[in-house]
C-alpha cells in the first residue's frame, strides 16, 4: 500500500470527481485540505440544535473541554480501489482540536465528511466558515474491492448532521475547564460571603455589648486620647468571652473584667 503523490493525487481527483467542489490549489504534500462547511454543532450551547454558518456569521467557538461536530464543504468520493485517512490540520491541532471520529475513510463511501472532536486546550478555538481545517490522503489498496465489499453503512450519502448525533453529544460536560470556571465563581462568592459575615458579626456583637455591658465608673476612671479607662467593668453572664474580644473595637481599653451571675 503506497500514498499518492502530488502529481498522481491531481490526476486522480480531476479525472474522477473525487472531491466536490475541487481546488487544484488545496493539494499540498500529497494531501489534500478540506474546509469547514456551513454545519455545525458544539455541547454546551444553549440551545442543543444545530448551528449554521454564513458570510455574515462565518465563525464557530469550541470551549475548553467541549465537543463539537463539524462537516466538510466538500462532498467526498472513495473508489474501490483506494482507501483514504483524515486528520485535522496541524496548525490547528496544536491549539488542543483532537479528531476523535476515526482516521480513515473505507472504499466506497461517498458524501460530506464528519469530524467529531474535542477541545483539550486551554482556550476557545475559533475556526471559520469555507477555510482549510482537514486533510484527507489517498493510498492505493493492492486489489480493488467487490461491489460488496465496500462501504453501505449510515454514513453513506451523509450531507448533514442527524438527530441521533444531537443525542449522543447535546449537554454541557463536566470538562476540568468548566469545572476550574465553576470553582472560581464559588470562590468568589465565598469571599463575598465572609466579608459580609464579618460586617454582620461586628454589628451583632456591637448590639448585645451596648445591651448587656454595665458601665460603671468610679473616681478611678480616667481619659486616655478621648477613650474611657475603666477599673472594673460588670458584665453579664450571657455575654460570651468570644464578645469581650470585641471590646477594643469600641475603644475601651480592660484593666479588669469582673463577671457576676445573673
Amino acid at each position: 500500500m503506497s500514498f499518492l503523490g502530488d502529481n498522481d493525487l491531481k490526476n486522480l481527483l480531476r479525472e474522477r470527481n473525487l472531491v466536490t467542489p475541487y481546488k487544484e490549489v488545496r493539494i499540498q504534500s500529497g494531501s489534500y485540505e478540506l474546509a469547514l462547511g456551513d454545519e455545525y454543532f458544539s455541547t454546551g450551547s444553549k440551545k442543543n440544535l444545530v448551528q449554521y454558518l454564513s458570510d455574515k456569521n462565518k465563525h464557530l467557538v469550541i470551549k475548553p473541554g467541549q465537543f463539537a461536530l463539524l462537516l466538510t464543504e466538500e462532498t467526498i468520493e472513495i473508489p474501490s480501489d483506494k482507501i483514504a485517512f483524515i486528520s485535522i490540520k496541524a496548525s490547528i491541532k496544536f491549539s488542543g482540536l483532537v479528531n476523535i471520529s476515526g482516521f480513515h475513510v473505507d472504499p466506497g463511501f461517498k458524501g460530506h465528511l464528519k469530524f467529531s472532536v474535542y477541545n483539550a486546550g486551554p482556550a476557545d478555538i475559533i475556526l471559520e466558515r469555507k477555510i482549510p481545517c482537514f486533510i484527507i490522503w489517498f493510498s492505493e489498496l493492492t486489489n480493488s474491492l467487490l461491489p460488496q465489499d465496500t462501504y453501505n453503512g449510515i454514513h453513506q450519502n451523509q450531507t448533514n448532521i442527524s438527530v441521533t448525533d444531537l443525542n449522543r453529544l447535546k449537554g454541557e460536560l463536566a470538562s476540568p475547564g468548566v469545572l476550574l470556571e465553576k470553582y472560581n465563581k464559588l470562590a468568589n462568592q465565598l469571599k463575598f460571603l465572609r466579608a459580609f459575615l464579618l460586617v454582620l458579626t461586628t454589628v451583632l456583637v456591637t448590639i448585645l455589648l451596648e445591651q448587656y455591658v454595665l458601665n460603671k465608673p468610679n473616681n478611678n476612671d480616667i481619659k486616655t486620647n478621648g477613650n474611657v479607662v475603666i477599673d472594673s467593668l460588670y458584665i453579664n453572664q450571657q455575654v460570651s468571652n468570644a464578645l469581650k474580644v470585641k471590646l477594643d473595637c469600641l475603644g475601651i481599653e480592660k484593666k479588669k473584667l469582673t463577671i457576676y451571675p445573673k
